[in-house]
Parts: C-alpha cells; sequence; structure tokens
C-alpha cells in the first residue's frame, strides 16, 4: 500500500479528495494532510509518504518550494500537482521542476486520480527494486570493508581503471550532538551535507559516494590531482558556514584497479584517528604517535589508595590532573588515550560513588563522562566539555564535605598569616589539637597535607604579586614569609613550572595581547 500526503491551504480542497473514493481499496493510505508547505516538509521525516499531491499557490511555502525540496532530499517521492483551469504556466513550471503529474483538484474524477496514481506507483516501483539492489551491493561492499574482503560480486556505479583515491569524510562530534538534541534533523541535514560534496567534487572528476556509518561517508573519487587538501579545505568551511556542523576529510593515496579499493577505503577511515590533536580538517599521511606510558602518580594503585580513604575529592584532583599531562603531551595514539582515561574514569566514578555522590551529578545533558571521552573526535573539544563537568562534580563534592570548623578556622589563619613562617605545630596548638592527630584531619578534610597546602598558598599569592605589583622577586618573597630568595624561587618553579621572572613576563604579554 502506498503512502499519499496531501498538501492544500483550503480545507475544503483536503476533504473533498479524501471523500471521492475509498483509499485504501485502491492500494493507497492518506498518512498526513497539510496545510503549507513547510510544515508539509516537517510532516515528511516523519510520514515518509510515496506520494504528494500538492497545491501550488500557499502562503507559508508553495508548492513549488515542496517540489524543489522533494527533488533535492527526497528523490524517490513523487509530487502530483493539484491544479485549477487557469494554473497551466504554473504547471509548466512545476513540471519542469520535477513533478511527475498534474490533476484538476476541483473536477477531477475518481477513476482519473487512480490512474495517476498508479502510473505513477510503478515508477516507485521500479525505483524501489533500483534502491534495493543498490542497498544490497552497498551493505556487501561494507561487510567486505569490514571483513578485508574482496568485492569481485559489487555492481559499483564508478569505474576503477584509472588512479582514484578514497575520502572518508567525517561528521565530528555526531554520537555526542546526537545523544544532546543539538542538531534534530539529522535525516534532512546529512542528504544535503552530502549534495553539497557531490556538486563540489564532481568538477575534480567522477565520484561516488555512500554512507559507511552514521557519521562517515566514504567517497571515492577519479582525480589526476596530486593534493586535494586546498578543495576539501574550501568545501569543510563552507559545509560548516551552512549547516553548523564540522566535517572532517581524510584522503588515501591514489591507486588504480578494482583490488586496492578495499584497502584505499580502510586507510582513509584508519588516517581520521590522526586529526585527534589537530585543528585542521584535513589529513593524507600517517601520524607517528609515542606509546603511552603514565607516570605512577597516574596509576589504578594510587587511585586504589583514595578510594580506601575514601578520599574522593582528591581523586578528582588527580583525574584532572591526569588530563593535565596528555593535554601537556599530545604524544599518544587516540586509542590509547581513551582507554587510559576510561580507565581512571572508571575508578573515579567509584570513589565519587563511596563518598555517595549521585548519580544525577556524574550526568550532564544526558552525557556521562565516558561519553564525553569515547565520542569526542577531537581533543579540544574534549577539553571544552569536560573541564565544566568536572568543576561541577567539584562544586558539589565541597558542598557535601562539610569541612570541620576547626579547619575553616586554620584555612583562615593561613591566609592571614601568609606572610609568616607557618609550623604544624602552630596551627595545631590554636585549635587544641596534637601535632599528629592534626595533620591527619587537615588531610582527610582538605585532600592535601597541612604544609603542602600552606606552600600553595604561598606560592598563589605570590603568583597574584607577581601579575599586579611591580614588587622585585626578593620583596615578593617576604611578603609571603620566605626569607630566602633563592628557596623561594626553587619553590615557585616547582608549583608553576617555571621562573618567578617568567611567570611574570608570560602574564603581562597575555594581558598585552588582549588588550
Amino acid at each position: 500500500m502506498k503512502k499519499v500526503m496531501i498538501v492544500d491551504d483550503e480545507i475544503i480542497v483536503r476533504k473533498g479528495l479524501i471523500s471521492l473514493f475509498d483509499w485504501n481499496t485502491a492500494g493507497y493510505d492518506i498518512v498526513s494532510e497539510c496545510e503549507s508547505g513547510n510544515e508539509a516538509l516537517k510532516e515528511i521525516e516523519r510520514v515518509r509518504p510515496d506520494i504528494i499531491l500538492t497545491d501550488l499557490m500557499m502562503d507559508d511555502g508553495d508548492g513549488f518550494f515542496v517540489i524543489e525540496e522533494v527533488q533535492k532530499h527526497y528523490p524517490s517521492i513523487k509530487c502530483v500537482v493539484l491544479s485549477s483551469y487557469n494554473d497551466f504556466d504554473n504547471v509548466r513550471l512545476a513540471m519542469k521542476k520535477g513533478a511527475s503529474d498534474y490533476i484538476f483538484k476541483l473536477t477531477v474524477k475518481p477513476e482519473e486520480l487512480i490512474k495517476t496514481l498508479d502510473d505513477i506507483s510503478k515508477d516507485i516501483k521500479s525505483g524501489e527494486k533500483e534502491e534495493m539492489e543498490k542497498s544490497a551491493d552497498l551493505s556487501t561492499l561494507i561487510k567486505a570493508i569490514e571483513d578485508n574482503a574482496n568485492i569481485d560480486d559489487i555492481n559499483l556505479p564508478v569505474s576503477l581503471d584509472s588512479p582514484y583515491r578514497a575520502i572518508a569524510m567525517m561528521l565530528e562530534n555526531f554520537p555526542l550532538l546526537k545523544k544532546k538534541n543539538i542538531y534534530l534533523n539529522w535525516s534532512r541535514t546529512m542528504p544535503l551535507i552530502e549534495g553539497i560534496c557531490e556538486e563540489a567534487l564532481k568538477k575534480d572528476g567522477e565520484i561516488f559516494l555512500f554512507r559507511y556509518s552514521e557519521e562517515i561517508r566514504i567517497i571515492i573519487i577519479k582525480t589526476e590531482k596530486e593534493s586535494l587538501k586546498d578543495d576539501l579545505e574550501l568545501l569543510s568551511k563552507r559545509i560548516k558556514m551552512l549547516t553548523s556542523l564540522k566535517v572532517s576529510f581524510s584522503v588515501s593515496k591514489a591507486a588504480a584497479k578494482r583490488e586496492n579499493l578495499i584497502p584505499l577505503i580502510k586507510e582513509s577511515i584508519d588516517l581520521l584517528s590522526g586529526l585527534y590533536y589537530s585543528d585542521e580538517s584535513y589529513i593524507d599521511k600517517k601520524k607517528d604517535y609515542l606509546p603511552l606510558i603514565m607516570p605512577e602518580q597516574f596509576s589504578k594503585e594510587e587511585y586504589l589508595k583514595l578510594l580506601s580513604t575514601m578520599n574522593a575529592y582528591s581523586a578528582l584532583k588527580l583525574f584532572i590532573k591526569e588530563i593535565e599531562y596528555i593535554n601537556e603531551t599530545r604524544s599518544y595514539e587516540k586509542s590509547d588515550v581513551i582507554r587510559e582515561l576510561c580507565k581512571s574514569a572508571g575508578l573515579l566514578h567509584v570513589i565519587l560513588s563511596s563518598e555517595g555522590v549521585s548519580e544525577d551529578s556524574l550526568i550532564k545533558d544526558g552525557i556521562t563522562l565516558f561519553d564525553l571521552i569515547r565520542m569526542s573526535d577531537r581533543w579540544n573539544f574534549l577539553l571544552s566539555q569536560i573541564v565544566p563537568f568536572l568543576n561541577g562534580i567539584k562544586k558539589d563534592l565541597k558542598k557535601k564535605r562539610n569541612i570541620r570548623s576547626e579547619i575553616e578556622d586554620t584555612l583562615s589563619y593561613v591566609y592571614s598569616n601568609i606572610d609568616k613562617d607557618i609550623t604544624v605545630r602552630d596551627a595545631a596548638e590554636r585549635i587544641n589539637m596534637s601535632e599528629s592527630n592534626f595533620s591527619h584531619v587537615f588531610s582527610d578534610e582538605m585532600g592535601i597535607s597541612f604544609l603542602r597546602f600552606v606552600i600553595k598558598a604561598k606560592m598563589e599569592r605570590a603568583a597574584r604579586l607577581l601579575v599586579t605589583t611591580d614588587l622585585r622577586i626578593n620583596e615578593i618573597a617576604d611578603k609571603i614569609g620566605i626569607n630566602n630568595p633563592n628557596y623561594f624561587s626553587v619553590q615557585f618553579r616547582k608549583y608553576y613550572g617555571i621562573s618567578p621572572a617568567s611567570f611574570r613576563d608570560e602574564k603581562r604579554m597575555q594581558d598585552d595581547e588582549e588588550k
């Protein structure tokens, strides 16, 4: 049974056509009525009609617009114009735009309309058969790619007797965007992107584009060009401008002969991972990566120690430091980074849960920490998403921790006396604790030893003074209670990784650039 949509802004026309005969008995099902072209295009996504009966003159999206959009995005759907006697010029124009036939909507007889629908349905059946054959060939091709098999029995719509390349086009971060429902109209957007690609690349040679996965399309292009970089980078910018979506391209080397097709397609797909740390939208050469060997401080054992002491706050800080370490290096294979971060995220999840952090706090916009790690196609995108994600968890933890009043008092004491030499004994005596008990309680509450906290507070105050004042290095050392400028410089370098003087120069340079 063929599905029919009726589009006309006059309800009497729509209802008149519906009551004209028993549609189901004739082999047709009216799946939707629409009173404008824009409404019809939204409904097409939902009901997927085989035939559209459309008026031409409507206010909110006319029939010409419907026919053009259907031809562009749904070429298998047939359009029939609902015409009046004085519409001949418009009907001719509609037929040029792709309408299959027309009927006089106010005087059409049942047998005339059924005959028109039946004639069009013959073409639909033929088109369905071709589509099924094409789909079967593509399914076999995709299976051959996965199994690294030969393609002798596959009917390809492109000859492979001269040099060609395989291009993998990836819609970046598609699983995350789809899960977040950021861009809803995927079924119309992907055909639009495909059409833009075909239109732009066919000038370079014969092409064949097919769907490899939801977010990846494979393009086989026959071309004499040595490089497609400029063309594809321009194409990526055009797609971004038209759809607000980012696509990237990876291009295999050139080869001829049918037996090279599968290796070239696999090469183009494998190359996509090389864009992980890149800001570019194009890659055509395999990148070399270092083996991922993480420092001991990020080992499973370190996380388990924090689990044994129920120290979720320190575990979160450790995970953030691990991300910072990878960010500084950016020299590891994407798959290795994902595996490492997922392992640490799993341990962190257990530790956070053990401290009573709810599952709701570990999910933002329907996305989990594991989703972010696995589904991000670019490292910078992952960073942009994961930092606020983790900061939100950190805030939740701070609220839950309810720091003891004695420790809160100690923190105020440290910040108020940052220019003095503060010892564990001084702090412990102030709140009537033994040194050992105070050290244990402070570490449990703050996730850091007292002495390390004091050094941290002093270095952060020094950093502010370096940026906001013109004090000399020895004067700043005095301001934070360190009499030896050399010792201050050593501690500052340990904390920030650079000397106080270099820190000041870098921060002021950044400020100048922002101005």
